[in-house]
């Protein structure tokens, strides 16, 4: 049935939210989303070329005691780099933590040269980045409903819990 311009009314019998953090199904059914950034730090990523000692066709992990670093090789020489930062609480991250999303984004996007530096500093090898196809910064939340079911309406997916895998 046409209810309004570009809407439809249906009828169901189950309804299953798989439509995010901000789902309408989990705020219907009055599912609590518990849960908060994770503090003290941000991460900058950049999928780019690399030019520096170590071999190719390999993915790294530099685990050190002021961040870690992930460089994953991708297809046609694209590596995907992940580098965790210390991150000062501010006005604005503290307000930002109540975002619902597992990926809070970052106004200040970072420059390849930053990345750069970052990278070098990590690993221990000098390098060289180019052709940037994607920069990023960015902090990590970790949320969960209270539950997943009431009667007809289930929740899943990031409807139902958001958290970034790596972390």
């Amino acid at each position: 049935n046409a209810v309004g311009s570009g809407e439809r009314l249906i009828r169901a019998r189950y309804v299953a939210g798989c439509e995010g953090s901000n789902s309408l199904v989990r705020k219907t059914a009055g599912f609590s989303f518990e849960g908060e950034r994770y503090s003290g730090e941000q991460f900058i990523q950049a999928d780019c070329r690399i030019r520096w000692a170590l071999p190719k066709g390999r993915s790294y992990l530099f685990l050190t005691s002021v961040g870690y670093l992930m460089i994953i090789e991708m297809p046609h020489g694209v590596v995907r780099i992940f580098i965790s930062l210390p991150d000062a609480e501010s006005a604005g991250s503290i307000a930002a933590a109540q975002q619902l999303g597992a990926v809070e984004s970052m106004t200040e996007q970072p420059t390849l040269e930053e990345v750069a530096h970052h990278l070098s500093r990590l690993s221990g090898f000098a390098c060289d980045l180019s052709d940037p196809i994607w920069l990023a910064r960015y902090r990590t939340s970790h949320r969960y409903a209270d539950r997943f079911q009431k009667g007809p309406l289930f929740v899943a997916g990031g409807a139902g819990h958001v958290h970034v895998p790596i972390c």
